[in-house]
């Protein structure tokens, strides 16, 4: 029989269900785990637990990505418009209103129901079908390391199973803004979606953006970037956005937007400052970066 759950019976069904697990499987749309439950998952991975981690990537912040790809056994997918909250391994799932969100855990008055494959097979295995229905529909994401001269490390957005493409090799910029190789400033990639855009030169850049700073609910502080288009006559046909906390070189590479859109919200930000860089598509061909912008 289904057991009710209030939010401190959650939290301890979850941190059993992942002790007891060697399948395990973490829906929810934000991530931002406590450091607890951050612990509890790292050692069910260092004694062979595999997890399945299904999330929005838009709402993955890089201290996330940095602990999940401290994991030996896990898969990473993002699906788009999820809201579901579902946690199981091969014996109990757990439905809940819960995000796995530090926030949620410890403040929140959540709700939901443990169900035991033992009591309640069919209900069990209808709950795990839609598990994996979502991971079909969503898409895998593999955050890959590749490391520069200084040691710093780039993130690319996707990388599949494959190797590293060479597009994520890290490049650099002298201070015309030119891609030149061996000096030590700023990062450049190509986005995955536009393969066939390469950087040319000269061309005109973004030179104005502004920040704002503001919360949707009780739990997403968001913030807003907007920009002034380039000067030029030629149609825009797509922007494409990069930004990084300021203590991290880990730059997070939204979808490109498109490029009657001059504003970009990202959710569930909690840092500091922002860094951000920014640079257009004219007519199909891929402009310059722009300087990098800091939150004031």
């Amino acid at each position: 029989m289904a057991e009710f759950l209030t939010t401190y019976g959650i939290n301890h069904a979850l941190q059993k269900l992942i002790e007891a697990g060697k399948d395990i499987y973490l829906v929810s749309p934000y991530i931002k785990a406590a450091e607890q439950l951050q612990a509890y998952i790292k050692d069910a991975n260092r004694v062979g637990a595999h997890f399945t981690i299904i999330c929005r990537r838009e709402n993955l912040r890089t201290s996330e990505i940095e602990w999940i790809n401290q994991l030996d056994h896990f898969r990473l997918f993002s699906v788009d418009h999820l809201h579901a909250k579902c946690y199981l391994n091969e014996e109990t799932a757990i439905v809940t209103s819960m995000n796995l969100y530090e926030f949620s855990q410890q403040n929140n008055d959540e709700m939901g129901f443990q169900i035991r494959k033992a009591e309640e097979e069919h209900l069990y295995s209808n709950i795990r079908r839609e598990v994996e229905r979502l991971i079909r529909k969503g898409k895998e994401v593999n955050y890959r390391k590749a490391p520069n001269s200084l040691g710093r490390t780039i993130v690319p957005p996707e990388a599949g199973n494959q190797e590293v493409p060479a597009k994520y090799k890290v490049a650099h910029r002298n201070n015309s803004g030119i891609p030149t190789q061996g000096q030590n400033d700023n990062f450049q990639k190509s986005p995955s979606n536009f393969p066939h855009s390469q950087p040319v030169q000269p061309s005109p850049t973004v030179q104005d953006m502004w920040f704002e700073r503001f919360h949707e609910g009780s739990i997403e502080e968001c913030f807003r970037i907007t920009w002034a288009p380039p000067n030029t006559a030629s149609k825009v046909d797509h922007y494409c956005l990069e930004w990084r906390d300021i203590s991290s070189w880990v730059w997070y590479v939204p979808n490109p937007i498109n490029g009657n859109r001059t504003s970009f919200v990202a959710h569930n930000i909690n840092k500091e400052k922002i860094v951000c860089r920014i640079r257009a598509c004219l007519d199909g061909t891929l402009g310059e970066w722009s300087r990098e912008f800091t939150e004031p």
